[in-house]
């Protein structure tokens, strides 16, 4: 019985080692890799490298989902009578300021209880009287800020709580983006 503790301590030392050695090459990676950046890549040296989020997908995939996207294009397009438009355009700065004040207006919609999660997208379409013309019935896009909430499903167990992510009640939406130019261009554009 000794025998075999010492031999599964052995086993999680050398896993541990084996972690902590990973650990340390890929912290050498990231650090040899800074090093390397240079002002014409965005990056100047010694400047944190920002951490990548999930759910990058390559160009070729996006080309991918477009043109997935274009029989249901060319349906809306032929039932609207029109080209309809098939991106929307927001500044870094809008979507910047808007994800402040969507944090903001969450915190005093819901008094500090929760906390904004995320953004949804939701797809739209103007229209055929709107205001400004250049938008009327086409197709658009707006944002809206998400919080947890929490639903108990039914269950044999006593407390199965899901969390799922809402609207923010009363939340402003973000929309007013620009069509793309021209409306029927696909991506990349």
């Amino acid at each position: 019985m000794k025998k075999l503790a010492y031999v599964l301590f052995g086993i999680l030392m050398g896993v541990l080692g084996s972690h902590l050695m990973q650990l340390n090459e890929m912290n050498s990676e990231k650090e040899e890799l800074k090093n390397k950046m240079t002002p014409e890549q965005g990056v100047t040296k010694g400047e944190e490298i920002p951490e990548k989020p999930k759910g990058l997908i390559s160009e070729s995939r996006g080309i991918e989902l477009s043109d997935n996207y274009t029989p249901r294009y060319e349906l809306i397009s032929k039932s609207i009578q029109m080209e309809d438009n098939r991106s929307v355009w927001f500044s870094l700065d809008t979507l910047e300021k808007y994800i402040k004040y969507a944090k903001y207006e969450t915190d005093q919609i819901l008094k500090g209880k929760d906390q904004m999660n995320g953004i949804r997208l939701y797809l739209g379409a103007y229209s055929k009287t709107e205001t400004l013309k250049s938008k009327a019935n086409y197709t658009t896009v707006f944002l809206v800020p998400t919080y947890n909430t929490t639903k108990s499903k039914a269950s044999v167990l006593p407390s199965t709580v899901v969390l799922e992510s809402s609207d923010v009640p009363g939340g402003s939406p973000l929309n007013e983006g620009d069509l793309g130019e021209p409306p029927g261009s696909k991506y990349p554009n």
